[in-house]
Formats: structure tokens, sequence, C-alpha cells
């Protein structure tokens, strides 16, 4: 198997290969650009495993100017920057001792090594400057057939990493055909409830990748009958809503990973809760609590400029879609929404002998909820003509 595509005969790739082959190393890509790459998806971030040690791999890199940061410099991981590119190089390495959280690591010149430490054989895929891929586990059979499979032993490799459980399910979203893998799904139902030991943010991230998948219904009901959900301790059941949420947002070719959390949720969960305890961010928060805001919508344009000034784009594009009013359209009429400045400031009354205090802000209110009935339209001198001194 070959890979024969332009992002590997880019300058920068090719450069780094370079260096570390005049070093008397050598690197290969791994991973996710390898197996997206057979696939024909978008290659994102390129990642590269190479059997030099960190510190000659920096050595190498410095002498021919290139930017190398210690980013995970105890795991055997650098980052090269290439022209404002970072490239994350790895050392072959091996686990010594693992923890299911953490894993102290040995390096190693072997190849395969490297590869049997991997999660699934879809991610243990390796291609070097020529394109040629080195397959240890029948990871581009898998590839193929749509199988998600564990590297060896699937309870063995969770036990060493409790965040397998989410991978498995969240590739199995975006790369698996019909059936999980029997052996792998039973080993994550056997040890789901070990789930509660990862990180709130770790979950996180899982969860909102899983939920960009174009149909993750499947699988989040596969994570619900083998415990999974339940062992996360979240309120995330509601498949039939986050169904008919993905057939309509499918239709629209619209997805949205925080909405569809935000279906997914129990009716009745506590939101200020579930944000915290999930640790996201504070704009994540407020977005999940104007999802549950009652909000009565026209889907008139001059009506929707209108909602969307007072409650901004994103609120008026969730409700639409969460209840069924949205289309192409009016979609890409928020996308490209530009909020209107209203032409008054509290300065502009006090000039006119409006006194400071609650009675200015009522008037700026009351003459900016006319100014916006008018569809935004009347100037600075139609807007002071509203004023009451």
């Amino acid at each position: 198997m070959k890979i024969e595509q332009d992002w590997l005969k880019d300058a920068r790739l090719r450069r780094l290969f370079s260096t570390v082959e005049a070093a008397g190393g050598e690197a290969r890509v791994v991973g996710g650009a390898v197996r997206d790459a057979l696939l024909g998806r978008p290659v994102g971030d390129i990642d590269l495993a190479c059997n030099l040690t960190p510190e000659q791999i920096t050595k190498a890199c410095e002498a021919e100017g290139l930017k190398v940061v210690p980013t995970g410099i105890k795991h055997g991981t650098v980052t090269v920057v290439i022209d404002h590119t970072p490239f994350e190089v790895t050392t072959l390495r091996r686990d010594e001792k693992t923890d299911g959280r953490h894993a102290e690591v040995a390096f190693t010149d072997s190849w395969q090594e490297d590869a049997a430490r991997r999660d699934f054989t879809m991610n243990a895929l390796y291609c070097n400057a020529q394109g040629d891929v080195t397959d240890f586990f029948t990871g581009l059979e898998d590839l193929k057939a749509g199988r998600v499979r564990f590297v060896g032993n699937p309870l063995q490799r969770i036990r060493e990493d409790v965040l397998r459980i989410l991978r498995f399910f969240r590739f199995h979203a975006h790369y698996g055909q019909g059936e999980p893998d029997a052996p792998g799904y039973t080993a994550c139902g056997m040890l789901a409830p070990t789930l509660h030991t990862l990180s709130r943010e770790r979950v996180r991230a899982e969860l909102l990748k899983l939920l960009k998948a174009p149909n993750p219904v499947p699988v989040v009901k596969l994570m619900i009958e083998c415990g999974a959900v339940h062992s996360l301790k979240l309120p995330l059941r509601n498949h039939q809503a986050l169904a008919a949420l993905v057939d309509y947002e499918t239709s629209l070719k619209s997805p949205d990973a925080l909405r569809r959390l935000f279906a997914l949720m129990d009716d009745g969960a506590n939101l200020a809760r579930f944000a915290s305890e999930l640790r996201l961010s504070n704009s994540e928060a407020d977005r999940l609590r104007d999802m549950a805001q009652p909000l009565l919508l026209s889907t008139d344009e001059i009506a929707l400029r209108r909602h969307a000034y007072w409650h901004g784009p994103q609120m008026v594009a969730d409700h639409l879609v969460l209840h069924g009013k949205a289309s192409a359209e009016l979609l890409m009429l928020l996308r490209a929404y530009k909020r209107p400045e209203f032409p008054l400031r509290g300065e502009d009354l006090m000039a006119l002998g409006v006194p400071a205090g609650p009675r200015l802000g009522e008037q700026l209110k009351r003459i900016e909820s006319w100014w916006a009935e008018q569809n935004f339209t009347p100037d600075k001198a139609a807007c002071l003509a509203q004023a009451h001194v």
C-alpha cells in the first residue's frame, strides 16, 4: 500500500524527513494522517514517529535552524516548528508501567513495539517519506472493513488507559460500519465502571468529538446499553431527541456538537450542575443556558434580524434548529449577521437635560426598542427626537 498525496510532498515535511535522515535516523508519519489519507479524508495534524531520541532529534533540527519545543519530553515528544507549522515528533517507545491514566515509557528502536502500544489497529499505521505504508496488526484490513479493533487484548489495552473506552465509541461513530467489534465492545462494557476515574476535561473532549460524527445516535445507544453513560454519571440518555435533531441537522447540513449535547440531556437536568461537572467553558455553558430559555421566534427576515439583535445570532439559530423552524437560507443569514450599532449614548440624552440615573437607562432602552422596530434605520437625530426631556 502506498500513499501518493500532495501533503506528503509538502516542502516543510520533506525538510523534516531529510533532517532526521541526515542525523542517521528515520521518521515516519503515524496515526491519524495515515488513516485519513487512506480513506480519502482531509488530513489535519501530521504526527511522526522516529527512531532517534528526543535529544538527538532536537540537536539535529536546531543545527538546521529549526525551532524545537519540548512539549512532552517525558514521553519522548518534541514539536518541531517549520515555517510556523508544528510537527509532533515522538521517539519510538514501549509502555513499562500503566495505571489506567498515565504511562511510564521506555524508548525502543522497534517500530513494531511502538505500534503494539497504540490503541486501535487503524491508528497503528505508519507511512515513510516515499509513501510506503507499514501495517503490523491488520490495520489496513480493519480500516477497509470499518472495524475499530484494539491492538492486542482489549481488556489489557483499556486497563492501560481507561479513556480508550470513550475513544472506542468515538472512533466507531466516525469510522465504524455496522456492529462494533464484539471483543472490544464487550471489554468496554466490562470496564465501564472505571470511567469515573477520568478527568472531566477528557470526558468533555471525547463526548464533543463523538457528537461531531455524521450520525452519533447508534453509538450513543450502545454507550447507554453497555453502562458507559451510567458510569459517567451524566444526564445523557435522551437518544430519541438526539436522533430527531441529527435527522433535522442533516437535512440542513448544519451539524453542531454542543446543540446535540443539549438534545441528549435528560429532561429536567440541572444545566448549571451539568456544565460544571463536565467542565464546559463559560461560553459553552452560556450557550446551553440560552438553548433552555423560552424564545418565541418569527421566521420573517425582518423580525429575525430583531431577534438576532437582542439575543445574538447563535441563540436564534439554535432555537430555530431545535424547534424545527430553520432553513438553510435563514441559517446562512444568521451566520452572515452583523449587529447594527445603536446611534445613541447616555451622554447624548444627558446633553438634552435627561439626568443620570434610572430614568436615563429607561429612556435609552425605550428609544433603542423603537429604533429596532423601525428596522434599525433611524439616524441619531431621529432617535434624539424620541427623547422625553
